[in-house]
């Protein structure tokens, strides 16, 4: 069984000066236990601050005024290929939005709840893997985080298979199309 450590024995075992913390593990009857330092003299550690990160909206391309959220995946894009682009806009095009009036988030350095918490979209498409979407079923319509969402394969994918197209398409129209 392991006991308390007193202040008597602690200065036996450090040659540098010790500080008394208060909380969990705090030694009762707290005195400097510095070798040959008067016991009146308590010295504590300062307290430490931490600067509180301002948070910053993540950047988005298209004025967002759909309230749609694109979201892909580009480590050396700002924020989508030009290939991927001209595949987005017609995928936009075929449910009456276009790259203007969504906003496209790249987030490759990482999607977090509190920036869909910031921007509130109504609608939310990923095209790729993201933490919060993880566990959704692609190509099937959902809500999450107060939204509707769709989660597919990247664009790149979807252009150059033909069943992921359709499996896209049909959920587009139980989305956007009445």
């Amino acid at each position: 069984m392991m006991e308390k450590l007193t202040a008597e024995a602690l200065k036996h075992i450090f040659d540098e000066p010790i500080y008394v913390v208060g909380g969990a593990g705090a030694i009762e009857n707290p005195m400097a236990i510095e070798k040959n330092v008067d016991p009146e003299i308590i010295t504590t550690a300062p307290e430490v601050q931490e600067p509180i990160a301002e948070y910053t909206l993540p950047e988005l391309r298209g004025d967002y005024s759909s309230k749609t959220l694109v979201i892909v995946d580009y480590e050396n894009e700002q924020y989508i290929s030009e290939e991927d682009q001209v595949f987005l806009l017609k995928v936009l095009a075929a449910v009456n939005l276009n790259l203007t009036r969504v906003g496209i988030l790249n987030a490759h350095a990482g999607l977090f709840e509190k920036d869909l918490d910031q921007l509130k979209p109504k609608t939310i498409l990923t095209f790729g893997s993201f933490a919060p979407f993880e566990t959704a079923q692609k190509y099937s319509p959902t809500k999450a985080l107060g939204a509707n969402l769709l989660v597919c394969h990247s664009l790149a994918e979807i252009a150059e298979a033909k069943e992921l197209k359709i499996s896209l398409w049909n959920a587009l129209k139980v989305m956007f199309l009445p």
